[in-house]
């Protein structure tokens, strides 16, 4: 359940798998998990907020500046 992936920014890091494993064929490593926060941006506007709103939360420090 738990593997190592190399990621590129962060280096080796443990990531945890799918708990069934069916096949050989189905045993296969993802791309490393996201930042906290990565995806914060597309989410938001996906439900409807504005870039404006989205820069009005930050100012006020309800979220945070995405990673680069």
């Amino acid at each position: 359940m738990i593997f190592t992936i190399d990621d590129p920014d962060r280096g080796e890091t443990l990531q945890i798998g799918f708990p069934a494993k069916f096949s050989d064929d189905l045993n296969f490593k993802r791309s490393p998990a996201p930042f906290f926060g990565q995806h914060t941006d597309e989410a938001l506007t996906g439900i409807g907020l504005t870039e404006q709103e989205l820069e009005e939360l930050r100012d006020e420090g309800v979220i945070d500046v995405p990673p680069k």
